[in-house]
C-alpha cells in the first residue's frame, strides 16, 4: 500500500487521517461517530496508513492528539469580493479581489497573509485601449503574470450580446492584446487557472479546456472538448479534469491521458456535491500542489485530503464537518498549501454578512485532540443550512465539542416523515437519541406532553429574546421547553386595490376569483397554485393554527373551510397553471413534496413582468425586505401586509430548537443552544433573528453597499419577451421600523407537524383534483390525524 508521508505533520497519519483505500473506505461505520472514529483513526486503531502516531502527541489517557485548527486571515483593506489566491515565484502571497465599484485589485502580502500591500487596480496595469470594455475574470500566474478576459455589450435592442476580448500582463508588467485560436469574441470563459510553467488552463462553455501559451496566443493543448467538465486543477505536470462519468488525468508536457487513480477517483466521485458546477466564480473542489513530488492535497465540501499518485490511499487531513468549510455558506474560491504546513483557503461568502469573502488559514495544533471531547448529536426532520452554518462557527469557538448533525429524511430514499419521525421516538425511547432535536415538521407539543425534553427557562434566561415570540412559549409553570431561533413573518404584495381587500383566507379567494379573466399560460394568480400541495402546504402558515381544538385535536369545521377556499383559489387559476406546465400537470413532478417555507419570499420581478399578480410567503431576512420594498418603490401600483389566515397574528417560528431529556451531555448542549441565541450566531443565516438586540439593530438590516445598492435581478416578460431588471436598494430606517414593529405584534407561532401538514395535502389535494367530495376529504383527514394523535 503505497501512503503519502507528510514531513510536515508527524503523528497525525494515525490521529487525524480518514483513508479511503481502492475497496471502499478502511475501518468505514455507518453511523456519524463511526464515520469520527474512521477520521480519527480512533485509539489503537490501524488507519491502513504507513504513518505511525508520534507518542509524544498522545496524552497520559492515550487520547489520540493533533488537528488542524481554523484561524481567520485578513483580505486587503477595500476587498468586497475576492477571486483568488497563490504564492508567487518571489515567496510573496498575491490575492486578486474587487471593491465597492467591481474594480479588479492585485495585492501582496510578504508575511502569509497577516498584512497586505495597497492594492493596484489592474485596469491600470493595461496598456492595451480597453474602452467599453470591463474587466471580467483575473487569472494570477505563479511567475507573476496575469491574463485577462474583458468584455463589452455588442448590438442593439433585443440583440444586445456580451462579446470579449483578452490581454496577458507578463512578470515584467508589459501589456498585450492575445488572440487566442478557433476562440471567437461570443464565446464565453467559465473559468480559468494557471499552470507552473506559466501557460493557462481556460474552459470555453461548447469548446472543452485549452491550454494557452500567453507569449503568442496558441493552443498549446487541448482537453475534454466534448465540453463535459466540471471542474478541473493543474498540479505539477498533470491535469485532473472532474465530469459527470468521473475522473480524467491528463499529462501537461504531452497533452496525453494518464491512467486512472483508482483511489483518487473513487473518492471524489463518492461526494456528489463535486459534481455540482453552479457558479463560475466559486468552485465544488479545488486541487493544490503537494508537499513532495507526485502529490497532491484537495479540498471538497468534506475537507481537505492529500493523495500520492499511485498509491491507493486518500488521506483526511482536515475534517470539514468541524470547521467553515463544510458550512454551506462558504463558496470556495481558491487553495493553496503554505510552506509551514499549513492550508490557506480562499472563501467567498454567499450568507448575509459574509459577502467578503476570507481568507481561511487550517494550521496544526499538537496539543489539540485530535477529536474534540464531547460529541453533539443535532437532529433535524430535514437538512438545515442554518446548523451547518452555526456548527462551523460554533465548532470554532469551542474546539472541544464536536456537533454530529443528524437527518431524518435525506431525499436520497423513500423515508416519509412519518417513517421519520417514529424512527427517532424509537431511538429516544432506547436512549440512543439525539441531545438536541430541531423541531421543525415534528410533534413538539407530543414531546413537551411526554416529558421528552428540558426546561430551557435557564438556558435563555439572558438570551434577550423578543417578548411576544419568547411568551409565545412559556407555559403556566413558566417553564420553556423549545424555543424557535429564527422567525419570519407571513406576507403577500400584489395590485394596491387587490392587497387592500385581502384580510383572511376567505377574501383571498374572492380576489383569486374576481380577477380570473386576468390569468393565462404567462400570468398566474400566485405562485402558489402551480401543484395543489404547494397550495395546501403554503396556505397552511396562516390557518393551521385554527385546526385545533383546545383538546388538540382537529376542529372538522375549520379543516373544511379550508379545504373550501383552497379549491375555490385552486380553480380559479388552474387553466392558467395547466397551460404554464404545457398541458402537463404535476403527477411525476409533485411541487410542494420539499416545501420550505422560509424560500417563499414576497416581492420581485415576477410581479413586475406580470408572470404573477400576486404574491404569498413571508419576509425572511434584510434581503427579502429590500427586495419587496424595490419592487413596491419600482412599480409604484403595488402594495404589501401582513397576511392573515384563518389565524390572525401568526409569526413563523424557524429552526425550533429543543434539548433531549435523555441526552448524556446537558451542559454542552446547554452551551450550543445558548450560542444559538446569542448576537453572533443570530446573524447567521436566513430567517429573522429572534434575539431582540439583534432584530432592532440597522447594522443587521443594512445590507446594502456605500451607495445602497443591494443586488440585481431580472427575469423575462412572458408576454412581450423583454427583459425586466430590478435594481434592489437598500430599504430606509423608516421602512425596516415599520418591519420590526409588526414583528413585534405576532403572538401566534404558525407550527405544524408533518404527519399532520402531509394529511392535510394529501387528501386535500384528491379534493381539489376532483377526485374525492369535501366531505370525504375532511373526513379522511380527520381520522388519519386522530388515529395518529392517539398513538
Amino acid at each position: 500500500m503505497k501512503s503519502m508521508d507528510f514531513n510536515w505533520r508527524k503523528g497525525i497519519a494515525a490521529a487525524a487521517a480518514v483513508c479511503v483505500a481502492v475497496g471502499g473506505l478502511a475501518g468505514c461505520g455507518d453511523s456519524n461517530k463511526d464515520e469520527k472514529k474512521q477520521e480519527t483513526g480512533g485509539a489503537g486503531e490501524d488507519t491502513g496508513t504507513d504513518a505511525k502516531a508520534d507518542p509524544e502527541t498522545k496524552t497520559d489517557s492515550d487520547i489520540p492528539m493533533g488537528r488542524y485548527l481554523e484561524e481567520d486571515m485578513n483580505v486587503p483593506e477595500g476587498s468586497q469580493y475576492v477571486e483568488g489566491l497563490t504564492f508567487l515565484d518571489d515567496g510573496s502571497m498575491g490575492i486578486i479581489y474587487r471593491d465597492e465599484g467591481y474594480s479588479p485589485f492585485l495585492s501582496k502580502s510578504k508575511d502569509q497573509g497577516q498584512t497586505w500591500e495597497k492594492g493596484s487596480k489592474i485596469a491600470d496595469m493595461v496598456g492595451i485601449d480597453m474602452e467599453g470594455y470591463e474587466i471580467s475574470k483575473a487569472i494570477l500566474a505563479k511567475n507573476g503574470g496575469m491574463l485577462l478576459s474583458m468584455y463589452t455589450e455588442a448590438g442593439e435592442g433585443e440583440n444586445i450580446r456580451p462579446e470579449y476580448k483578452y490581454a496577458y500582463i507578463d512578470p515584467e508588467g508589459e501589456s498585450r492584446e492575445i488572440e487566442i485560436d478557433d476562440i471567437t469574441a461570443e464565446d464565453i470563459m467559465w473559468r480559468g487557472k494557471a499552470t507552473d510553467k506559466g501557460t493557462f488552463l481556460l474552459q470555453f462553455i461548447g469548446k472543452g479546456i485549452i491550454e494557452l501559451n500567453p507569449d503568442d496566443g496558441s493552443v498549446v493543448n487541448r482537453y475534454e472538448e466534448s465540453g463535459s467538465a466540471q471542474f478541473f486543477g493543474a498540479v505539477g505536470s498533470r491535469l485532473i479534469v472532474v465530469t459527470y462519468d468521473g475522473v480524467h488525468y491528463y499529462d501537461l508536457d504531452s497533452g496525453k491521458p494518464l491512467s486512472d487513480e483508482e483511489a483518487l477517483t473513487k473518492q471524489i466521485m463518492s461526494e456528489s456535491g463535486n459534481l455540482s458546477n453552479q457558479s463560475s466564480s466559486s468552485d465544488s473542489i479545488i486541487f493544490a500542489k503537494g508537499d513532495q513530488e507526485d502529490s497532491i492535497f484537495y479540498v471538497d465540501h468534506t475537507g481537505i485530503y492529500g493523495y500520492t499518485f499511485g498509491g491507493n490511499v486518500v488521506e483526511q487531513i482536515v475534517n470539514g464537518s468541524l470547521n467553515s468549510i463544510g458550512s454551506p455558506d462558504c463558496g470556495l474560491v481558491d487553495f493553496i498549501g503554505g510552506v509551514d504546513g499549513s492550508f490557506y483557503l480562499l472563501t467567498s461568502g454567499s450568507g448575509q454578512g459574509n459577502m467578503k469573502g476570507q481568507i481561511l488559514k487550517y494550521v496544526y495544533s499538537k496539543d489539540t485532540p485530535s477529536v474534540p471531547d464531547t460529541e453533539l448529536k443535532i437532529y433535524s426532520l430535514k437538512e438545515s443550512d442554518l446548523m451547518k452554518q452555526v456548527a462551523a462557527v460554533f465548532q470554532k469557538k469551542y474546539p472541544d465539542i464536536y456537533l454530529s448533525l443528524e437527518t431524518g429524511m435525506t431525499g436520497e430514499d423513500a423515508v416519509t416523515s412519518t417513517d421519520a419521525i417514529k424512527t427517532l421516538n424509537t431511538e429516544i425511547m432506547a436512549g440512543k437519541g439525539p441531545d438536541i432535536l430541531i423541531l421543525d415538521g415534528i410533534p413538539e407539543d407530543t414531546y413537551v406532553e411526554k416529558g421528552m425534553l428540558e426546561d430551557l427557562s435557564g438556558v435563555l434566561k439572558d438570551a434577550g429574546i423578543l417578548e411576544n415570540i419568547k411568551n409565545a412559549y412559556v407555559d403556566e409553570n413558566n417553564s420553556i421547553y423549545r424555543m424557535p431561533a429564527k422567525f419570519g413573518i407571513p406576507f403577500l404584495c400584489g395590485n394596491t386595490g387587490d392587497v387592500d381587500k385581502i384580510t383572511d383566507l376567505n377574501t383571498l379567494a374572492d380576489v383569486i376569483e374576481q380577477n380570473k379573466e386576468q390569468y393565462s399560460a404567462d400570468s398566474l394568480p400566485m405562485y402558489n397554485l402551480v401543484s395543489p400541495k404547494l397550495l395546501l402546504k403554503s396556505l397552511a402558515d396562516v390557518c393551521a393554527p385554527a385546526w385545533f381544538k383546545e383538546d388538540g385535536t382537529l376542529d372538522e369545521t375549520a379543516v373544511k373551510d379550508y379545504l373550501e377556499q383552497s379549491n375555490r383559489i385552486y380553480q380559479a387559476g388552474k387553466e392558467a397553471a395547466e397551460q404554464w406546465f404545457g398541458g402537463v400537470w404535476m403527477d411525476g413532478y409533485e411541487v410542494g413534496d420539499d416545501y420550505q417555507r422560509e424560500y417563499m419570499s414576497v416581492g420581485g420581478t415576477p410581479l413586475m413582468d406580470g408572470s404573477q399578480l400576486l404574491n404569498i410567503g413571508g419576509l425572511y431576512s434584510p434581503d427579502s425586505l429590500a427586495t419587496l420594498d424595490s419592487t413596491e418603490k419600482e412599480m409604484g401600483t403595488l402594495s404589501s401586509r401582513l397576511f392573515n389566515g384563518q389565524a390572525e397574528n401568526c409569526f413563523i417560528p424557524l429552526q425550533i430548537v429543543g434539548i433531549s431529556a435523555k441526552t448524556e451531555n446537558k451542559e454542552a448542549a446547554e452551551k450550543f443552544v445558548q450560542f444559538l441565541f446569542s448576537g453572533e450566531a443570530q446573524m447567521i443565516g436566513n430567517g429573522l433573528p429572534v434575539n431582540q438586540s439583534v432584530y432592532e439593530d440597522w447594522d443587521y438590516w443594512n445590507v446594502g453597499d456605500d451607495e445602497g445598492k443591494v443586488s440585481i435581478l431580472s427575469s423575462s416578460n412572458g408576454k412581450t419577451g423583454e427583459m425586466v431588471t430590478l435594481n434592489v436598494l437598500q430599504p430606509s430606517e423608516e421602512t425596516v421600523k415599520k418591519i420590526q414593529d409588526i414583528g413585534k405584534t405576532l403572538t401566534v407561532p404558525s407550527a405544524v407537524n408533518d404527519i399532520i401538514l402531509n394529511a392535510v395535502a394529501e387528501q386535500g389535494q384528491a379534493y381539489l383534483k376532483g377526485e374525492s367530495t369535501l366531505e370525504e376529504a375532511a373526513s379522511s383527514i380527520i381520522k388519519e390525524v386522530n388515529l395518529y394523535l392517539s398513538e
